[in-house]
């Protein structure tokens, strides 16, 4: 076959397969839920039982989806209209009579008032609801993704259309049990109530299955974010997502469809390694706990906190310790731990705590000793009701302790980053005891203190980690990734077993962050496309560093 045959099939065939995906039809997910809803507003027609004066009897009651102060039109059917070539009938001529509102509803019939009249009303004309119907939509408790998906899919509705003003209130609820609920609610009486179940049927024995439900990727910004948390930093009570690089903090709303920075933290930062939110305080707003390795030398961190004048201060000075938040059977917990100036984590995983008015380290959790806080969870995930140690060891792999002793260690990596700090004096000691100069790259590599991701465990006992997977180069210090996912895991026959994966993500997450609303899974994530130091001066030259927010509903 010659090269310009190829070309010809090629361009053929890309031309049939995007013309296949722009023919399928969009995935509809609420599409039973519309249904329900337009079922509901357009199936109540019946007819005229009789007439006293401007009351009109109709036999459509409650059972038909008739309510007080709903509209009705009424008609007489004429003579038939036939297609003039094939003889069809089409349908009847109808005649407009007048307009009637209910007053009062029964189970089998209602009692109507007459609005208008333009001819004599008979028994058995035609009742037909009136098209289409002005609703007032009202997000009472709904994740912003899914409110802004389901809005998009009312739109498209036959028989409703929006109006703020309207006296007909649809109030939605997102359940816990995954259900939406959607209550009709005319004149302040809830006239019906429609169920939708917003779930995913999967195989729970943990098996893997499907990809991503829904996700939402951010416009590349130009920033080297190396760390994400969410909170509700801000006193109105919606979900913020906190960013950082090396020098400062800043902050996103996710309005359903698009991140927009809202804020940023500016103070005494040039190395950050992490942030948390969570509120120990218990104020009704998380504190912001930015890590901060000062001059490669200590840690110096620091707790911030949006003021009644809306700008965020920070409570106290600073603190020698690092800090992390872990979700320990879907309780959000912040623990600490301090590193030494010769870079060797000091003492046992501790937990942070607001006691008697101020922030302090609280009890210590048992046998943390040799562990670090980075890549560090504390759950019970085999469900004995005793909390087993989990941790990332410095080769990536998963361990599991009960106690002292190590029930598992995983064959896969796990929560691998391109991200580290590293101590001077440590690289000082190092040099000191014969390990080779301190600016020897090689050697200093397994001084190097990864950021390994979070492990999240929520109240089914189920984890949700990380997989970075690197693309192995000539060169030791190359570590470039291939790409990245986030995973659910449970606890089976004495190992874990992936339940759930998202989609592939190129090159690298350098962090990511699980919570849950509504009965429903979500992980934020930060990708980066030229992470940490690579890049060199050239990066610091031009500027290429970019970083991407990803929303991902876990299915």
């Amino acid at each position: 076959m010659g090269i310009k045959k190829i070309s010809i099939f090629f361009v053929c065939s890309v031309f049939f397969i995007l013309l296949v995906l722009f023919t399928m039809p969009a995935f509809a997910r609420f599409e039973g839920l519309i249904k329900s809803l337009d079922d509901y507003f357009s199936s109540d027609s019946g007819v005229v039982v009789s007439i006293d004066g401007n009351n009109i009897t109709t036999d459509i009651g409650s059972e038909k989806g008739a309510y007080a102060g709903k509209v009705y039109k009424i008609y007489r059917d004429g003579v038939e209209i036939k297609h003039p070539i094939t003889g069809v009938v089409l349908g009847k001529k109808k005649t407009y009579l007048g307009t009637v509102k209910i007053n009062e509803v029964f189970d089998k019939y209602s009692i109507a008032e007459l609005v208008e009249k333009k001819d004599e009303i008979k028994p058995s004309d035609s009742v037909v609801a009136e098209k289409p119907v002005r609703v007032d939509n009202n997000f009472i408790k709904f994740d912003k993704r899914i409110e802004f998906l389901l809005t998009d899919e009312l739109n498209k509705s036959k028989a409703l259309v929006y109006d703020k003003d309207s006296s007909i209130k649809l109030n939605y609820y997102q359940q816990e049990n995954g259900v939406i609920k959607v209550d009709v609610v005319v004149g302040g009486n809830v006239v019906k109530t429609i169920l939708f179940a917003d779930v995913n049927v999967g195989d729970d024995r943990g098996k893997a299955y499907g990809a991503t439900t829904d996700l939402v990727r951010s416009e590349l910004f130009n920033l080297d974010l190396k760390t994400i948390s969410v909170g509700k930093v801000f006193k109105d009570n919606f979900e913020y997502i906190v960013t950082a690089d090396s020098s400062k903090v800043y902050i996103f709303k996710f309005n359903g469809d698009k991140f927009v920075q809202v804020a940023e933290i500016k103070g005494e930062f040039n190395n950050i390694q992490s942030v948390e939110t969570i509120d120990l305080n218990k104020n009704g707003v998380d504190e912001i706990y930015i890590s901060n390795i000062y001059e490669n030398r200590e840690a110096r961190s620091y707790i911030y906190e949006i003021d009644d004048g809306g700008k965020f201060v920070r409570l106290g000075g600073s603190h020698p310790f690092l800090f992390r938040t872990i979700m320990s059977n879907g309780v959000k917990k912040l623990v600490s731990q301090r590193v030494s100036r010769d870079g060797n984590y000091l003492g046992a995983v501790t937990y942070f705590e607001w006691v008697g008015g101020e922030f302090r380290r609280g009890e210590s959790i048992d046998n943390t000793e040799k562990v670090s806080l980075y890549g560090f969870g504390y759950s019970d995930i085999d469900g004995d009701g005793k909390k087993d140690i989990l941790w990332v060891d410095d080769d990536f792999k998963l361990r599991v302790y009960k106690g002292k002793e190590e029930i598992y260690r995983s064959v896969e990596f796990f929560n691998k980053t391109p991200l580290y700090f590293l101590m001077n004096q440590e690289v000082l000691l190092k040099e000191q005891k014969g390990y080779g100069p301190a600016d020897n790259p090689i050697e200093l590599k397994q001084f190097r203190k990864y950021l390994k991701n979070r492990i999240f465990v929520n109240e089914k006992n189920e984890m949700f980690l990380l997989k970075n997977n690197p693309t192995f180069k000539a060169l030791a210090m190359s570590e470039n990734y291939s790409d990245s996912s986030i995973g659910r895991y449970v606890w089976q026959a004495k190992m874990i077993r992936r339940s759930w994966e998202s989609d592939l993500f190129e090159p690298v997450i350098v962090d990511f962050y699980v919570v849950e609303k509504y009965g429903k899974y979500y992980a934020y994530a930060i990708r980066n496309t030229n992470p940490g130091d690579k890049g060199g001066l050239l990066k610091s030259l031009f500027n290429n560093a970019k970083s991407e927010i990803l929303y991902i509903e876990i299915k």
